[in-house]
This record gives C-alpha cells, structure tokens and sequence, in this order.
C-alpha cells in the first residue's frame, strides 16, 4: 500500500530525511539473562520510536511559515478608541456630553453619602480608667 504524502514530507528539502519528528522504526537486539547452561539469550526486534509532536511543529513552522505559524487574532472591536473612532463628531460631542452627567451623578451621590454619615460614635469607655475616689 502506497503511503500517502504529509505535510512534513512536503517540507523536506530532501527525501530520505527523518527528523526526529517523523516516527522511526528501527531493527535491535534484547539481551536477556538465559540460562547458566544455555547463555544469554539474544533476541532480535522492531523497536517503534513515535513521532515528537514539539518537533514537527517546529519542523513545519520553520520550513513553510505561511502555512503553519501559529495565528493570534485580536479583537479591537471592544476597545473604547475604537468605539471612539468609528462616532461621528456628533455622535462623539453627545457622548462627552453624557459622559460628564454620568460623573456629575456619581460626585454628588458620594457627597450625599459622606454628608450623611453623621458624627462619628464616642468611644466606649475602657476599664483600665482609673476611677475617682470620693
């Protein structure tokens, strides 16, 4: 069955070329502790290496940037200067005009506040006051 192209294969600027981030299959030999009589035992297999997914992003990012750079959007539509900018002068004159109402509100809410607060409580009178003798 005939393999299907990758993207990292389409990157390599030479067939044949196994970076770490492909996955590798490779022959090795087990050695185990036989037998006093018989020896060690040795026993050949395929040992399977998967692919580093670290690598081949790096792998991809650097070979073909257009394709695989990692891509933060930013969203300017919430910001205040954006706002601003897309008001009309009108439009811009009426929110400065709503705007010092709103803060022309809050001043005066707190200062109702603050004036409302009274005088402030005596202090309980502490036990450690020595006491008049009569």
């Amino acid at each position: 069955m005939p393999s299907l192209p990758s993207p990292l294969a389409a990157a390599s600027p030479r067939p044949g070329v196994s970076p770490k981030c492909c996955a590798l299959s490779s022959r090795r030999l087990k050695i185990f502790q036989g037998t006093p009589e018989g020896g060690p035992v040795i026993v050949p297999h395929q040992e399977h290496l998967p692919p580093d997914v670290g690598a081949a992003k790096l792998w991809l990012s650097r070979r073909q940037p257009d394709l695989w750079r990692e891509r933060q959007q930013v969203d300017v539509t919430a910001t205040v200067a954006h706002r601003i900018a897309q008001m009309s002068p009108e439009q811009r004159a009426a929110d400065a005009i709503e705007l010092v109402e709103r803060a022309r509100r809050r001043i005066a809410e707190y200062r109702q506040t603050i004036e409302h607060q009274g005088e402030p409580e005596p202090a309980p009178e502490s036990a450690l006051e020595p006491e008049s003798e009569e």
